[in-house]
């Protein structure tokens, strides 16, 4: 599952207004099918993901996801991703959620999502790396505190790295995408300041197949994603004002990198690449 905020209120013509196909493939005739998880928006950032087996998911005591009001959040939806939809009842329907915590109070900390992708293709007979970059926006430092890994089956190891220089990496978290997904606690005490570079990797696995595989959203298809959540120290400010000074930049910043060929940390000229980047974590 995961939890979507879309810039505006949801718009899907016909069928049912607040049921929609978002782009998957199990042909569900009777839901009008816009091809994305916020139709009529213009912006939209993943905010949570879980898959089953999954543990929950709670921000520090201190830390609020500012939605609403005169942020770029002000609609929420949650999208559910099914291998097959016969055993949900056409009559009850399903109950999947989640629990959304929220005040009105103002949070001294507010809480982004900074994500890295890549958009490649993995040859058959292939065992291979999809690498991704990203330098940080806005005018605030940033405190991560938590991250997620996500691929489909051909995925091995997700990574993530604070790239200070070209031969110097500091980790942001490995996790082995085989594991149900949830948010992890990022390692360390560790500070993101803006133009810092950071860096992603997928190491993805299509040894056994003599099919090509290409990224996508179905679950014969692949994806490199990396979400990192952080925080921004704002108090004393408005949202507004905090928006203003560019310290809610990187909430939401997405960075999409190519595959290989046309791109990897090898091209860009990064050296003294971690052997951790590259081999599995242990699969339970």
């Amino acid at each position: 599952m995961m939890l979507i905020g879309c810039d505006a209120p949801v718009s899907v013509a016909g069928g049912q207004p607040n049921l929609w196909n978002c782009g998957g493939t199990l042909g569900e005739d009777s839901l009008s099918s816009p091809g994305t998880s916020c139709p009529g928006s213009n912006y939209s950032q993943t905010l949570f993901m879980w898959s089953l087996e999954g543990e929950g998911f709670i921000f520090p005591e201190d830390v609020g996801l500012p939605v609403g009001l005169n942020t770029r959040i002000q609609h929420l939806v949650l999208q559910v991703h099914y291998i097959s939809n016969a055993g949900i009842s056409r009559d009850t329907g399903d109950w999947s959620g989640v629990n959304v915590l929220y005040t009105k109070e103002p949070k001294p900390k507010a809480a982004g999502v900074l994500s890295m992708h890549v958009q490649g293709k993995v040859p058959p007979r292939t065992r291979m790396t999809w690498d991704s970059l990203c330098q940080v926006e806005g005018t605030a430092e940033l405190e991560p505190f938590a991250f997620l890994g996500h691929t489909h089956s051909h995925g091995r190891l997700v990574s993530g790295w604070k790239i200070p220089r070209a031969d110097e990496w500091i980790s942001l978290g490995r996790s082995n995408p085989r594991a149900p997904q949830q948010f992890l606690p990022t390692p360390g005490n560790l500070t993101i300041k803006p133009g810092d570079i950071l860096g992603s990797r997928c190491v993805l696995d299509n040894t056994d197949s003599d099919t090509e595989v290409v990224q996508g959203l179905t679950s014969h298809m692949e994806m490199c994603d990396f979400f990192l959540y952080f925080t921004v120290d704002i108090s004393g400010l408005q949202l507004a004002q905090a928006e203003q000074q560019g310290k809610l930049s990187a909430a939401g910043q997405q960075c999409t990198n190519p595959g290989p060929p046309a791109f990897s940390w090898e091209k860009f000229g990064l050296r003294n690449i971690p052997r951790e980047s590259v081999y599995a974590v242990d699969p339970k």
